[in-house]
């Protein structure tokens, strides 16, 4: 299982909207914005110190906003922290689906 899949999977196990699930869903929105983030953190996974409610703990201490949600989440995963919040994994999955095709001048009429 990626690490996509794996988020996805300990999502389900958590309350919708609650602080873990939010915290659980931003860090999908980083590993699929990024695919060396993913990387990153598949491998990370594999490593029992570096599991899911660790990292929850860790960023939920001091009640952080959105912004300091994802640097402590970059941190603890050793990722390299986009200055902006990525857009939801939803829409990133979405808009890789599409499939690209020639365009054609009729298209324009």
């Amino acid at each position: 299982m990626n690490a996509i899949e794996t988020v996805k999977a300990a999502l389900s196990e958590k309350k919708p909207y609650s602080n873990e699930w939010n915290v659980l869903h931003q860090l999908w929105d980083i590993i699929a914005a990024d695919s060396e983030a993913e990387r990153i953190v598949a491998e990370d996974l594999e490593n029992p110190d570096m599991a899911f409610d660790k990292m929850i703990k860790k960023v939920l201490s001091g009640r952080p906003n959105a912004m300091e949600a994802m640097q402590k989440i970059c941190e603890f995963y050793g990722l390299s922290c986009p200055k902006v919040l990525p857009p939801p994994a939803e829409y990133t999955e979405q808009t890789s689906k599409v499939k690209k095709r020639d365009l054609d001048l009729f298209d324009l009429v």
